[in-house]
């Protein structure tokens, strides 16, 4: 049963954030539930949190392809709304990743904020883009993965992906894709002479882990 004034829903922040970030983000949203992500030397201070909040402590693993997955794994357990506080004094791959994973979320199910808090105030942080990609867009990605995140032109990244060809027709399709998740900022394409340099980005690299949720075998 939900506390009177609380709405069902889910509040996750790191550990590292401020005490003051955290209980503005309480008093405002009033969520019935928040988890806690401690990683490094952080501990937050339970003290600060109301009694009539459920809490839940995850510590997140010093590896740091393993840390988008304890979290998506944790975020894919709820049905109802979830919040994410990234106020922090911390910069790191904790964040970014915890970020990351909230997007992947919110793109699946289609609700839950991302916000920092200024002067007590909560401030909404705009939604990037983040476009699911469908099947073959992350194979090409885990084939840039594969190659040690670049390639030198279109035509040595259609060798690499099961299905393409490395002839005119296949060319074109992995050129296809490839503009595509460069608007998406997946890969970074520069020239190289007459031919496409591809490189894959930390985004790109992240999406790998968030969507497919598998190890890439070197």
């Amino acid at each position: 049963m939900i506390k009177e004034g609380y709405q069902k829903a889910i509040h996750f922040f790191l550990s590292s954030t401020p005490e003051i970030a955290v209980k503005v983000g309480i008093t405002r949203l009033k969520c019935d539930k928040i988890v806690i992500l401690e990683h490094g030397d952080y501990k937050f201070d339970t003290k600060v949190i109301s009694d009539l909040i459920s809490t839940e402590i995850i510590t997140l693993p010093a590896e740091q392809n393993q840390i988008s997955q304890v979290i998506t794994n944790r975020m894919n357990q709820e049905t109802k709304q979830i919040y994410i506080n990234l106020t922090n004094n911390y910069t790191g791959p904790e964040l970014f990743i915890l970020y990351l994973c909230f997007l992947s979320y919110i793109n699946s199910f289609n609700f839950g904020f991302p916000y920092v808090v200024i002067n007590e105030k909560i401030n909404i942080i705009p939604i990037h883009p983040l476009l699911q990609p469908i099947e073959t867009s992350v194979d090409f990605l885990v084939a840039l993965k594969k190659a040690g995140g670049n390639v030198n032109s279109f035509s040595d990244l259609a060798e690499l992906v099961d299905d393409i060809e490395n002839n005119v027709k296949g060319i074109a399709k992995t050129s296809y894709f490839i503009r595509k998740l460069a608007k998406q900022n997946y890969v970074n394409v520069q020239k190289n002479g007459r031919k496409m340099k591809v490189k894959l980005t930390s985004l790109g690299e992240f999406i790998i882990e968030i969507w497919r949720e598998r190890p890439i075998n070197e």
